[in-house]
């Protein structure tokens, strides 16, 4: 990918970590309806974590992580697609999203996404280190941004008809490392 390219998909994916974390912190702190069991969990985290920060601080930092990990696993996604590696697709194949939309009609585009990650943290699917279910996961974002994720990694320039694609991408730990990096504040400020 072209540094210009990785750019832009980085501030693009940038954008979907804020939007989704601003969805899921008040989810954590107990200030959405019907959240009062992911506030437990996120005290629980925070309890195991042994955090010296005001819990609703932390929430901020706990919100990102949530997001930035519910981003990346759509970017692993993506590039087991564009290497051939998942067949039949499952984020940009439409199909796959109609089928699970027959089965499950009710549960909408974050069912979806968790589907797609389950099955590939699952012993069939083979890579539980990268989407295993992590401690900062207590709460998903709402469909309406797995919607935009979706749509997001489906869309074509209308000018190019191009698309994000990592077909041509030497993989030797960079694109991810420097991703996780870009996506996180708090961990690029260790660096």
């Amino acid at each position: 990918m072209k540094p210009t390219d990785r750019a832009r998909l980085t501030t693009a994916l940038r954008e979907q970590v804020a939007r989704i974390a601003a969805d899921l912190r008040p989810k954590m702190r107990g200030q959405a309806p019907g959240s009062s069991s992911i506030r437990e969990k996120a005290r629980q985290v925070y309890a195991d974590e042994h955090v010296a920060e005001d819990f609703d601080v932390w929430t901020d930092l706990l919100s990102r992580r949530a997001a930035v990990l519910w981003v990346l696993k759509s970017v692993y996604v993506r590039v087991l697609e564009d290497r051939g590696l998942l067949s039949p697709g499952r984020l940009l194949d439409a199909e796959a999203q109609q089928l699970f939309e027959r089965l499950a009609p009710n549960l909408g585009e974050t069912a979806f996404l968790r589907w797609i990650y389950r099955d590939l943290a699952s012993k069939n699917g083979g890579l539980p280190e990268l989407f295993s279910v992590q401690p900062a996961e207590i709460a998903a974002p709402s469909d309406e941004l797995s919607r935009a994720l979706i749509a997001f990694w489906r869309h074509k320039d209308a000018d190019t008809s191009a698309q994000w694609s990592f077909a041509e991408e030497r993989f030797e730990g960079e694109l991810m490392g420097d991703l996780y990096q870009e996506l996180d504040p708090v961990v690029k400020g260790e660096r």
